[in-house]
C-alpha cells in the first residue's frame, strides 16, 4: 500500500466513523514513521485500525472498507477494524506512537493518525512470529529502522498479565538478530 492509498483509506475511515482521530495497527503503522518505507514493508492491502472515541464504530470500517466490501472491490485495498487488546503491545505503546496528519479536503478537516512506532510494532510481529513478520521485523533490523537492544528494551514492557509472551518475543528476537548477521 503507498502512501496514497493510506492517506485515501485513512480519510475514508474518519467519514465513516465521524470522527477525528485513528490508530494504526499492522504493517502499515511504518507509513507514519518512515517517508519511503521498502516495498517489502508495504506490500499488505490492508490497514489495521482502531477507532480510540467510538469503539463500537471499529466494526463499521470492516462493513464499509473491510475486505470484500464496496471499497475494497473497487480499490483493491481495505481497511480492518481491530481492538487494542487483540494486539501485544509494551506498556506506553501509544505515547510512543508517530502522528500523521491528513487533510481531508472533501470534509474541510484534518484526520490525525497515530500509527504505531516501529518498535512497538516490531514487538507485534514478533508476538505474531508468522513468517511474514519476521521478514518484516529483518527488514527493519536492516535497515536501521529499529535496532535489537530497543526491542529487547521493548520486551521488558509487555504487561504482567502477558508475560507469557515476552519469552517468545525474546525467543524471536534473537532469531532475527541471528538471521541479520546471516548466522
Amino acid at each position: 500500500m503507498n502512501r496514497f492509498q493510506f492517506e485515501h483509506t485513512l480519510k475514508a475511515a474518519g467519514r465513516i466513523a465521524g470522527v477525528n482521530e485513528l490508530i494504526v495497527f499492522g504493517s502499515q503503522a511504518i507509513h507514519g514513521s518512515v517517508t519511503s518505507p521498502p516495498e517489502n514493508l508495504v506490500k499488505s492491502v490492508e490497514i489495521d485500525l482502531y477507532v480510540p472515541d467510538s469503539p463500537s464504530l471499529t466494526g463499521d470500517i470492516d462493513g464499509f472498507l473491510g475486505e470484500g466490501s464496496r471499497f475494497h472491490d473497487t480499490n483493491s485495498y481495505y481497511a480492518h477494524g481491530i481492538l487494542p487488546d487483540t494486539v501485544i503491545l509494551p506498556t506506553g505503546w501509544r505515547e510512543r506512537c508517530k502522528t500523521v496528519e491528513i487533510f481531508d479536503s472533501a470534509k474541510r478537516k484534518t484526520v490525525r493518525v497515530l500509527c504505531l512506532s516501529p518498535g512497538d510494532l516490531a514487538i507485534s510481529k514478533l508476538a505474531a512470529g508468522r513468517d511474514k513478520d519476521f521478514e518484516f521485523v529483518l527488514t527493519l533490523i536492516k535497515r536501521d529502522i529499529v535496532k535489537t537492544v530497543e526491542l529487547e528494551n521493548l520486551v521488558q514492557k509487555i504487561p504482567l498479565k502477558k508475560k507469557v509472551w515476552k519469552k517468545k518475543i525474546h525467543e524471536n528476537i534473537c532469531i532475527c538478530e541471528k538471521r541479520s548477521k546471516g548466522t
